[in-house]
């Protein structure tokens, strides 16, 4: 018997379960992005000010930092040192936004950035709202009106993910009543327009619901059937969950494939995330989900946490591998969540020991058609507190890990995102994401969005903190192999 994680062990508001007939606590909404319980809101102004600072205007650069210069130095230094990185730009809605927790959702859709945040339909919030920005010299601002997601009824949920492509934003939509989940698409109207919705995507039979994790690429769109929200503490893990591919096709998309497990696998969660990148497809199937306290009979010979690797050949996609997460870790949260880019994958893990919740994140290369483990990345100088991980992205093969509820010295307890390079054989912190301007605590890094060396973070609503509306922030990553010097690590004497 196992049974799956939870974060409120170690860290405050972590539950999952609905309170009320018609919503759900707000924590319970943070959950489903690593965050935690909403400070009390006090009103605030638009601009965001730091405590004997000038007002900083939204979505304007920040002013240059010189030149990041390493806050966490190592006792031992034989590491190269850590760069400190600020945010480049905050990312502020035009006006008011109806999510609590608003700023919690980002993506990049081609050169636009997307921010936006779940919503549960009762009386007076039945629009969702979307954000997309566009570069205007060295500044961002928002390409037009804000997009409005109508048609949300009470014990409705939408927007709980994004993912974006190229003139494209897909995002998900649970009818409550109508016991059916389906995607749902935006796309450019015009230069200075909101825009507009698109096709929309449900499955037959009804009990196939796209209520889970989205992933897209130029040509495709991915969508899990099984729900890793809060409701799934009261609905389960589906028998026969499977991950649907979509082929787009301007501005429509057809069926392309759907994606089972073995029928021999026990796989409760079988997409509880999944990673789309070119040909390559990258499915999460772990026995447990941080958040999910539920007990699980999955003690079998055929129980194992994996991640199954899919290639298109042709017109069809093939089992390339399954990576079995029992010759990697004994925890039974590996394949919680993941990241792809090219030959390189990154993979986060998670448990329990005798102190609460634990995770990790371990990276897998291709060789020669073969993905074997490359490395495990470790924080340097950081208390964890089992967040480690809860949001990861691959960007020009550095990896960013999302790890909202981490302790470091000399900071706010927000949240950080650990940036790794691969130097000299190992995988080493060498820079780390810590906000400038004020952010909700223990939130930070729970949702990571890249496109090339632009890197989005959440930026949770929270008045208390000053982002009345919520956002998110902008970084400009460094060039690779630019983080720090010396990049060569010594190798120990034997």
């Amino acid at each position: 018997m196992m049974r799956a994680p939870s974060f409120a062990t170690r860290a405050p508001s972590f539950a999952t379960r609905a309170a009320g007939a018609r919503g759900v606590t707000l924590s319970a909404l943070l959950a489903l992005h690593g965050g935690a319980a909403l400070p009390a809101a006090v009103a605030h102004g638009p601009g965001v000010r730091t405590q004997g600072a000038p007002p900083t205007a939204p979505n304007a650069p920040n002013a240059p930092v010189a030149p990041n210069a390493p806050e966490f130095p190592d006792a031992a230094r034989l590491l190269p040192p850590l760069r400190t990185l600020r945010e480049h730009a905050l990312l502020t809605p035009p006006g008011p936004t109806l999510s609590p927790t608003f700023g919690s959702v980002v993506a990049f859709a081609g050169d636009h950035a997307v921010v936006s945040g779940p919503i549960v339909g009762r009386v007076g919030f039945d629009e969702g709202q979307i954000v997309v920005f566009q570069r205007e010299g060295d500044a961002w601002a928002p390409s037009g009106p804000m997009v409005v997601m109508s048609g949300i009824e009470p014990g409705d949920v939408a927007l709980r993910w994004i993912a974006g492509a190229p003139s494209l934003i897909v995002t998900e939509h649970s009818r409550g009543r109508e016991g059916r989940a389906e995607l749902a698409s935006f796309h450019p109207s015009g230069a200075g327009r909101p825009w507009q919705s698109g096709f929309t995507v449900s499955q037959d039979p009804p009990r196939e619901q796209l209520a889970g994790a989205v992933s897209t690429c130029a040509a495709f769109i991915a969508a899990a059937t099984v729900d890793t929200s809060f409701r799934a503490a009261e609905s389960g893990p589906r028998e026969s969950p499977s991950v649907k591919i979509f082929r787009w096709k301007a501005p429509s998309v057809e069926p392309d494939a759907s994606i089972r497990p073995a029928s021999t696998h026990a796989a409760p969660w079988f997409g509880a995330s999944i990673a789309l990148d070119g040909d390559t497809l990258a499915i999460g199937s772990p026995l447990a989900l941080p958040g999910v306290d539920q007990a699980l009979d999955l003690d079998g010979p055929d129980a194992r946490a994996s991640v199954f690797i899919h290639r298109r050949e042709g017109e069809s996609w093939r089992l390339e591998q399954e990576i079995d997460g029992r010759e990697a870790t004994p925890w039974p949260g590996f394949g919680a969540t993941i990241a792809l880019e090219g030959d390189l994958l990154a993979i986060r893990a998670t448990g329990d020991d005798e102190q609460g919740p634990v995770s990790k994140v371990l990276v897998y290369r291709r060789n020669a058609g073969r993905w074997q483990q490359d490395g495990e990345l470790e924080a340097r100088g950081v208390i964890s507190s089992g967040s480690f991980g809860a949001a990861l992205a691959v960007s020009r093969g550095r990896i960013l890990v999302g790890d909202s509820h981490a302790i470091a010295p000399n900071l706010e307890p927000t949240g950080l995102v650990h940036g790794f390079e691969r130097v000299d054989g190992r995988w080493i912190e060498t820079m780390r994401l810590v906000p400038r301007q004020p952010s909700m605590l223990r939130s930070f890094g729970s949702q990571i969005a890249v496109r090339d060396d632009l890197v989005l973070v959440n930026r949770t609503r929270s008045a208390a903190r000053g982002c009345e509306f919520g956002g998110a922030y902008l970084f400009v990553l460094p060039v690779p192999g630019e983080s720090g010097a010396p990049l060569a690590v010594p190798t120990p004497a034997p």
